[in-house]
């Protein structure tokens, strides 16, 4: 399943340059405010307590690239990096890199825009001595306005779902919110 995903993944990131508008790059910014994380065990979900109200605030930097198949649609890749320091001391810090395949529907109106972000991929997480790796899924809607023809700067709340599968048919689950986030995007 993961070679046919992969094969897929590398046919449309060769086909689409060839019947694009133009690229894109984006850069976004803002607070990570945690949300909440389940562990599950067989069937059976308990809410992890260090993710509660008063665990922790951080940053969120998200980065892509891809290409636009018209001045609606993109498909790119997506990275960043979310660090986060929890205020209860269970842990020194949480580093989180994702890696992912995003799609951009962005409905324009003169100089308006509204950009949604779908992403799914992976992720590797680095927490005091350890790492993980898992799988990431993402969503994103906020409101851009353009500031010249190839540049916008706006507004969005963004999620991360992060998923680590653990033996023993254990499964940690975590939803991240970014409630302001930043993004700047240069279409080329």
């Amino acid at each position: 399943m993961k070679r046919v995903f992969l094969a897929a993944l590398i046919a449309v990131l060769c086909i689409v340059p060839a019947f694009s508008v133009g690229g894109y790059f984006s850069l976004g910014v803002g607070p990570d405010t945690g949300f909440k994380a389940w562990s599950i065990l067989d069937g059976d979900s308990t809410e992890m307590e260090y993710y509660q109200e008063d665990t922790r605030i951080g940053g969120d930097l998200d980065v892509s690239i891809g290409f636009r198949a018209c001045d609606w649609f993109s498909l790119g890749l997506a990275t960043g990096i979310n660090y986060t320091k929890p205020v209860n001391g269970m842990l020194d810090y949480d580093i989180i890199v994702p890696f992912m395949a995003e799609f951009v529907f962005e409905p324009t109106t003169g100089s308006v825009r509204f950009p949604v972000k779908l992403q799914a991929g992976g992720h590797a997480e680095f927490t005091d001595d350890d790492s993980e790796v898992g799988a990431a899924f993402g969503a994103s809607a906020g409101v851009a306005v353009d500031v010249s023809e190839s540049f916008s700067i706006g507004y969005a709340v963004k999620f991360n779902l992060l998923m680590q599968f653990e033996e023993h048919d254990l499964m940690h689950l975590r939803l991240n919110m970014v409630p302001i986030a930043l993004d700047m995007t240069y279409r080329f």
